[in-house]
């Protein structure tokens, strides 16, 4: 598992792992078992999204927001001042 990243509970249908994204790291992030992610963020920070054969994406997240995303391999880099905290509800085939 990737540094930065914990599971918090896993079932048969689902997973769900919390991450702590420092500043200008990255990682890789496959998507192999799961079909969608619901993410919600508990801080405000600013990351850069690499998905395979597309160009590179900065979003702003807000603490308290939710996002479905779609399940891809990606690459995330923190790209603003303060530390993202995530927490992922990944829906498994």
């Amino acid at each position: 598992m990737p540094s930065g990243r914990r599971p918090t509970l896993t079932r048969s249908r689902s997973r769900t792992p919390s991450s702590a994204c420092s500043t200008s790291t990255c990682r890789q992030a496959a998507s192999r078992s799961v079909t969608a992610i619901r993410t919600a963020y508990f801080t405000d920070w600013s990351v850069k999204v690499t998905a395979d054969g597309r160009a590179p994406e900065v979003h702003q997240r807000k603490s308290g927001t939710f996002a479905w995303n779609e399940a891809i391999t990606h690459t995330v880099e923190n790209v603003g001042k303060t530390e993202g905290h995530v927490l992922r509800i990944e829906l498994k085939h």
